[in-house]
C-alpha cells in the first residue's frame, strides 16, 4: 500500500474508528519506532486493506509493523485527516510506560524548529545560564539544525555519515523513516549513540537519565553538539518548577551522572557490564564536536510546563564539574512557535487554565488557613 490508496482506504471505511486508530498507531510509529498497542484478533479489516498482516495465521493475529505501509499511512493522515501535533497536543499530559506526551510533543516541536533550511538560532530556543562570573557560550548565537548520525555501512568502523531533518512535509524526511527511538534497553541507548540507529531522536532507557537524546549542527562552523533533556510536565509551585524536581532534572541530564542512581550506584546490567564507561567514551567520540561545549560536547537543558524553569535557583548545585553549558527550553518561543498550529494557543490556553486553577486553589489554601473563631473545630483533611 501506498499513500495514493488511502483515498480508497477511506471510501471503503467510513468507520471514523479505524481511520483514527490509523493515525494513532502511524504517529506513534513515526515518533518512536513503536506501537503504542496492537491490534486484536478481530482486525481482520486492517489486512482485507493491507495496513495490517496476519502475524500468525492459525490464531488469526493482526500485526501492523510495514515500516513502509505505516510512513505511506502516516504521510495521509497527516494531510487528509489530521495533523500528528494535533495528536502529540491533545496528549500532552499522558504519561504511560511506554510513551510520554510531554517528550513526544516536545520532540515534535524541537524538531520542527531546527529542520529545514537555515536552522534556528540557539539561544532563541533556548534560555543559556551560567555560573556568576560567566558567560554563555559564544556559540548559542549561531543558527543550528537537527541532523542524525548513522553509519553507512555498518559495523565499529564503517564511516559515520550526517544526515538532515526536515518535518515541514506530511512526514519526518530523516536519515530514518521515523524521527525518534524508543530505547527500551541499555543496549539500544548504546546502539544509538555509537550512530548504528538512524533516527535523529532517542529517547533513552529511563535508567541513563535524560528523556530526549538528539544532536544539533552549528551552522557557522560545522560543529556537532550532544543535547541532553529532561520534560517535567508540572504545575510546580507558585508556578515555577520545585527545587526538588529541579535538582533531579539538572542532574538527570549531567554526562558523569549517565546510569548511575542516586547513591551513586552505576547500573551495570549483564549484558553491558561497562555501560557508564562505554557511554561517556561514545559521547567523547563524537566526529566533529565542539570542543567548547563541556568535557563531552553536550548541551544540558531543562524543560517543564506549565511551571517555569528557573536554573538559578539551584545553580550552586549544579554537580557537573567538566563545564557542559546548560539552559532551558524557552516555552515562550514554543508557544510563540506553535502558536498558528491547530488547536491554535494551544499552550497559551493550556497555561492560562493552570495559572486559574492555582488561584483558586490558592484562594481556597488562604481561606482555609485564616483564623476562626476559637470555638471551631478543625478537620483532619
Amino acid at each position: 500500500m501506498n499513500e495514493k490508496e488511502f483515498p480508497h482506504l477511506l471510501h471503503l471505511t467510513p468507520d471514523p474508528e479505524m481511520i483514527a486508530t490509523i493515525h494513532q498507531l502511524t504517529s506513534h510509529y513515526m515518533m518512536r519506532s513503536t506501537l503504542p498497542f496492537s491490534l486484536g484478533k478481530d482486525e481482520a479489516t486492517y489486512v482485507e486493506y493491507g495496513f495490517a498482516r496476519f502475524a500468525d495465521a492459525s490464531t488469526c493475529t493482526v500485526r501492523a509493523d510495514e515500516p513502509l505501509v505505516l510512513l505511506a499511512a502516516a504521510q495521509w493522515t497527516e494531510v487528509h485527516y489530521r495533523s500528528s501535533y494535533k495528536l502529540f497536543a491533545k496528549q500532552i499530559h499522558l504519561h504511560e510506560p511506554s510513551s510520554n506526551g510531554f517528550e513526544n510533543f516536545l520532540a515534535l516541536c524541537i524538531s520542527k524548529a531546527f529542520a529545514g533550511a537555515g536552522g534556528r538560532r540557539l539561544n532563541e530556543v533556548f534560555a543559556f545560564s551560567a555560573p556568576m562570573g560567566s558567560r554563555p557560550p559564544a556559540w548559542a548565537k549561531q543558527h543550528a539544525e537537527l541532523v542524525g548520525l548513522y553509519r553507512a555501512e555498518g559495523g565499529p568502523g564503517a564511516t559515520v555519515e550526517v544526515g538532515t531533518v526536515d518535518v515541514a512535509g506530511p512526514a519526518p524526511a530523516s536519515p530514518a523513516v521515523t524521527l525518534g527511538v524508543n530505547a527500551k534497553s541499555a543496549g539500544e541507548t548504546v546502539a544509538w549513540l555509537a550512530h548504528a540507529l538512524h533516527a535523529p531522536v532517542c529517547f533513552p532507557h529511563a535508567s541513563m537519565g535524560p528523556d530526549l537524546l538528539f544532536l544539533l549542527r552549528t551552522l557557522d562552523d560545522g560543529r556537532l553538539v550532544w543535547v541532553a533533556l529532561q520534560a517535567k510536565y508540572s504545575t510546580g509551585k507558585d508556578g515555577t518548577l520545585s527545587r526538588y524536581f529541579l535538582r533531579k532534572a539538572i542532574r538527570s541530564v549531567t554526562p558523569s551522572k549517565f546510569f548511575v542512581d542516586k547513591d551513586g550506584k552505576p547500573f551495570s546490567p549483564a549484558a553491558n557490564p561497562g555501560l557508564v564507561t562505554r557511554t561517556l567514551e561514545l559521547l567523547e567520540g563524537l566526529p566533529d564536536r565542539r570542543d567548547d561545549a563541556g568535557k563531552y560536547s553536550l548541551l544540558r537543558v531543562v524543560a517543564s510546563f506549565p511551571a517555569e524553569t528557573n536554573l538559578k535557583r539551584c545553580m550552586e548545585e549544579d554537580p557537573d564539574a567538566d563545564g557542559h553549558p546548560i539552559a532551558c527550553l524557552s516555552m515562550k518561543f514554543i508557544k510563540q512557535f506553535t502558536k498558528g498550529f491547530s488547536p491554535v494557543d494551544f499552550l497559551e490556553n493550556m497555561e492560562n487554565k493552570a495559572i486559574g486553577r492555582g488561584r483558586i486553589t490558592g484562594k481556597r489554601t488562604r481561606e482555609a488557613n485564616a483564623p476562626g473563631p476559637s470555638r471551631r473545630k478543625r478537620l483532619k483533611i
